[in-house]
């Protein structure tokens, strides 16, 4: 049996046969004498839409200005983010005042290694965590020049510092 849906104008009424004759129960033979096509009409759904109040419309606004609101603080942040990492690209030394600053800290070691072992704490007693910093680099390249040895025997505990004997102002030895 073939089942055909028909959404055009036709109704339940058209296109069958409405005999006066008594099926019976449907089985067996009296079904065969049905009609092969049955059309079905699916029911119409309409929508139904409430209007549209003031307050959802303020409502809806309300969360577009939240949304924009955000946009511009993520936008403000990065701009933000931006400046800073310029800020602190730009604050870093060029090569030039690293190379001078590296030959203040070896004029400066030589002045304190007639002990013999100089310790970073006293290399660095008084001075901001900037300038620890700032000599905590020019010792780094010194001892990648060989120019010191450093050794911690600790993680996070003192830093020995010994300076290379025969060398010159310049680093030349």
């Amino acid at each position: 049996m073939d089942v055909e849906e028909n959404n055009e104008g036709e109704g339940p009424e058209e296109g069958m046969d409405h005999s006066e004759e008594d099926h019976g129960d449907l089985a067996g033979d009296e079904y065969s004498d049905a009609p092969e096509t049955v059309k079905i009409y699916p029911k119409l759904r309409r929508w139904r839409r409430r209007p549209i109040t003031l307050n959802d419309l303020i409502t809806e606004l309300r969360k577009a200005e939240k949304v924009e609101i955000n946009r511009r603080r993520r936008v403000e942040r990065k701009v933000k983010e931006n400046d800073a990492m310029k800020k602190i690209i730009l604050d870093l030394p060029h090569e030039e005042e690293i190379e001078e600053k590296i030959s203040r800290l070896r004029n400066r070691l030589k002045e304190m290694s007639k002990n013999g072992l100089i310790l970073f704490s006293d290399l660095t007693a008084g001075m901001s965590v900037r300038e620890v910093v700032d000599t905590y680099i020019p010792l780094l390249f010194l001892a990648a020049k060989r120019e010191v040895w450093l050794r911690q025997d600790d993680l996070f505990g003192e830093l020995y510092i010994t300076l290379r004997e025969g060398i010159d102002e310049r680093g030349r030895g």
